[in-house]
């Protein structure tokens, strides 16, 4: 989406535009209504599918924004018939490119931002997204998820250089990628 700036009044407004220009056959309104209330628990309102949004992103301690991005994911993948491989294969290249971020001497990209984007794309509660990665991956993915659950994922608060678990964990991504016969590359 290329809005700016990009905050719930925007995205509403694209979402509503793309919903009326697609005559209805994009209707992520309701989509994003009924997973809300279905699988969240959280009901429709006089605030309408953004206020959903918005008290589910305060039930899981996220901002709006994150937390539209991993229902839009969501919604895209359950519906008619999920991703395709091209798609899994650009989320997964996209993880890794962060998991790629975590770098001892730093990366300018690993910070508060870089934690929104993990938590926006990676549903490991979702049986698809288990299924884009080996075994391996998956457990180091896993991993990695609940260094970023439980804040643990910088080596200070004052700076945004990684812990030492997530370098670990990084450097076993490496050697799973590279022992799955994957040339793995770091997209910037």
């Amino acid at each position: 989406m290329y809005i700016n700036p990009v905050d719930d009044r925007n995205v509403a407004s694209f979402i509503h535009g793309y919903e009326l220009g697609t005559k209805r056959k994009c209707d992520f309104t309701r989509l994003s209504k009924e997973l809300l209330a279905d699988k969240y628990k959280i009901g429709y309102s006089s605030d309408g599918w953004t206020g959903q949004i918005e008290r589910l992103a305060e039930k899981l301690s996220l901002s709006w924004l994150t937390t539209f991005k991993k229902v839009a994911l969501e919604i895209v993948a359950n519906e008619d018939g999920g991703l395709d491989e091209e798609m899994k294969q650009i989320l997964k290249t996209r993880i890794a490119s962060l998991i790629g971020r975590i770098n001892a001497m730093g990366d300018p990209w690993f910070n508060q931002s870089w934690i929104e984007e993990w938590l926006s794309l990676c549903l490991l509660k979702s049986k698809w997204f288990k299924q884009l990665w080996t075994a391996d991956e998956w457990t180091i993915v896993k991993a990695i998820d609940k260094q970023v659950q439980t804040d643990n994922i910088f080596n200070d608060k004052d700076d945004d250089f990684p812990a030492p678990q997530l370098i670990k964990l990084k450097q076993q991504y490496d050697k799973a990628t590279k022992k799955n016969g994957i040339q793995q590359k770091y997209l910037q």
